[in-house]
């Protein structure tokens, strides 16, 4: 592929000669040069010449007869917030299970249509609508959209997937055969719906045991695929649980630890991201469908890449995108451990808007030019000391969770505690803040807890829960969770902590903000009747404001007591929690990771400013 730059208004120059980019393009180059914008352009203004195969960045005007504009849609322009696989949830399934009780219902009133009337189109809803509203809209379906809404073509177009998959007529389909024979919506490149394929597979099994066995299941399919992204994690093999859901989870190799695709770290998300990408390649070779694009463009997909990862990513771009899919790669960097693993012919380096074919070395030192040998400086990317090994844990956890939706997902940040357990700590935090920056570095920060007027903010150091919460302690026992944790577990009597017996993890997302109050006070109550000494005692009335929306009442001394000594109170309040607690932090981690990951927005909304502060910390 050749590259001609024409009639350009911007910081590129035009080009007097072609510019030949083979199939993987590495550019490199200082901020300002021109990078992103060419990335831009070639996504959204070029044409290309059909018969030179040359693209062309931006012409007002067709110079020749045989230049066609190119279909844009067989190009993609991938930047680093676009790394978030997501596998499925519970939510998903409860929503799929409501839909596929529409369509059961649906298909009866054709099957008893076509008893009439075998020529009738079955894909014109208009056949239908009449005799449909007239059994199911009643009373009560008023209040129910999901009822009360005439059919739809996409609907009938299911119902007739599903029977022909199944090999059923349309009166004989069992509520399981939608689940089993639906298609699933495509959810791109670098994600897959797992939780939605393994239930197919498990309800499969279930109800037709002889075809599942002429397939493999999806979930060994996908933990060969996890083996080539060398993450140090396997799948956990997927069962139906009580109420017929099922989840895809990881575990880590290292602690044993079950966790979410979305809890990963940024760095482990983009490797994840590319496992996915194999994944759905590996379904697509039985298909004439491909998702993937003729061209990729991605801009620093590598910058939360840990230089360990880098050579692993880079061959899955090179084998999978390029050779099995004969996709073409162009990526922007820099990362020197990029650059020095690519292939040589494909680095290029742009400066003040002139693109260039370069050796390794002098992209390097393009790179690294007026820096120390051992500080390579990001600009979106900050490395943030913390003050324990929990801690990275919970804020990386909470920053993945809220980074897309309150945050700029551009900027990256990582944490990284400060020293072991009985090293680290605040003073830590700020010692190693400060000398390191003080010698250069300037991507370095530093978060630290409030510890109740104890700490302050400088311009390196941010307080996480500054003037409302003494540690992580308080965000992770608040009662909310602490509750939906007890309802989980059943390490309690639900009905003693304000639930019905009917409820459950899942339905809790709709708790109303008055039952949630209710929750909370017995919670709180309870906690307050077994208090250590260190518990303040004041009870003033403080409102808090969650990301739902929702506020919630809580006594001044639940966020301004030691959190260690809240942590113990709850733990006295509710001994079963003794049993999650038999290693340091595993309480915590239970919490976070069973609860606050899957509603994280029962969160409080001040926990979206320290991360917000700390992306705002100039490099400078």
């Amino acid at each position: 592929m050749y590259l001609q730059i024409v009639e350009n208004q911007k910081r590129l120059k035009n080009t007097t000669t072609d510019i030949y980019l083979p199939d993987f393009v590495v550019i490199t180059g200082a901020n300002g040069s021109g990078k992103s914008q060419l990335l831009e352009s070639i996504k959204t203004n070029f044409k290309i010449d059909s018969m030179q195969e040359k693209v062309f960045y931006p012409s007002s005007t067709l110079k020749n007869a045989d230049e066609v504009p190119y279909d844009r849609e067989k190009i993609s322009l991938i930047g680093l917030n676009q790394f978030q696989p997501h596998s499925g949830n519970a939510k998903s399934i409860i929503e799929d299970k409501a839909n596929f009780q529409r369509l059961l219902s649906i298909s009866n009133i054709i099957a008893s249509e076509i008893e009439l009337n075998p020529a009738v189109d079955v894909l014109n809803p208009n056949n239908f609508n009449t005799e449909f509203l007239r059994i199911y809209i009643t009373p009560e379906a008023t209040y129910n959209p999901s009822i009360l809404r005439e059919l739809q073509r996409v609907e009938l177009e299911v119902i007739d997937i599903v029977a022909k998959k199944s090999g059923k007529a349309l009166g004989d389909l069992k509520f399981h055969d939608f689940t089993i024979y639906s298609p699933i919506p495509k959810s791109g490149l670098f994600s897959s719906n797992l939780t939605t394929l393994f239930l197919q597979f498990l309800q499969k099994e279930k109800y037709y045991p002889h075809k599942a066995d002429e397939e493999v299941a999806p979930w060994i399919t996908f933990e060969k695929i996890l083996e080539r992204g060398k993450l140090p994690f396997n799948l956990v093999y997927p069962k139906l649980n009580e109420s017929g859901y099922v989840e895809a989870l990881l575990l880590d190799k290292d602690t044993g630890q079950q966790l979410k695709f979305e809890g990963l770290s940024s760095g482990e998300k983009t490797i994840m991201s590319l496992v996915f990408a194999l994944y759905n390649s590996e379904l697509e070779k039985n298909s004439n469908e491909s998702q993937f694009p003729e061209v990729i463009l991605f801009d620093e997909p590598d910058a939360s890449l840990h230089p360990s990862l880098t050579k692993n990513f880079l061959q899955v771009i090179q084998d999978v995108f390029i050779k099995d899919n004969k996709v073409k790669v162009i990526m922007t960097t820099h990362s020197p451990s990029t650059i020095a693993l690519s292939p040589i012919d494909s680095i290029f380096l742009m400066k003040n808007g002139n693109l260039e074919l370069v050796n390794k070395d002098d992209a390097i030192i393009s790179l690294t030019e007026g820096l120390s040998n051992l500080t390579i400086l990001y600009e979106h990317v900050k490395q943030v000391f913390v003050e324990a090994e929990f801690d990275v844990y919970f804020y990386q956890t909470l920053y993945n969770l809220i980074l897309n939706d309150y945050l700029n997902p551009d900027k990256v940040l990582t944490f990284m505690a400060s020293g072991k357990k009985n090293e680290a700590g605040c003073d830590k935090v700020i010692e190693y803040t400060n000398l390191i920056s003080a010698n250069g570095n300037k991507t370095i920060c530093g978060l630290i807890d409030w510890d109740l007027n104890k700490n302050r903010e400088t311009d390196r150091i941010i307080v996480f829960g500054l003037n409302k919460r003494y540690t992580v302690e308080n965000y992770v026992f608040d009662p909310t969770f602490l509750a939906f944790f007890l309802l989980l577990e059943q390490a309690e009597d639900v009905c003693k902590i304000g639930f019905d017996l009917t409820d459950n993890i899942i339905t809790v997302t709709n708790i109303s903000q008055e039952k949630l109050q209710n929750c909370v006070n017995l919670i709180v109550d309870r906690v307050y009747e077994h208090r250590v000494k260190k518990i303040s005692p004041d009870d003033t009335p403080t409102r808090i404001t969650l990301l739902n929306g929702y506020y919630i009442m809580l006594p001044k001394w639940y966020l301004i007591s030691p959190g260690h000594a809240l942590e113990e109170s709850c733990i006295a309040a509710f001994p079963k929690l003794n049993g999650f607690n038999q290693k340091p932090d595993k309480l915590k981690k239970e919490i976070v990771n069973k609860v606050i990951k899957l509603h994280y927005r029962f969160l409080p909304d001040d926990i979206i400013e320290p991360f917000s502060k700390l992306q705002s910390i100039s490099v400078n």
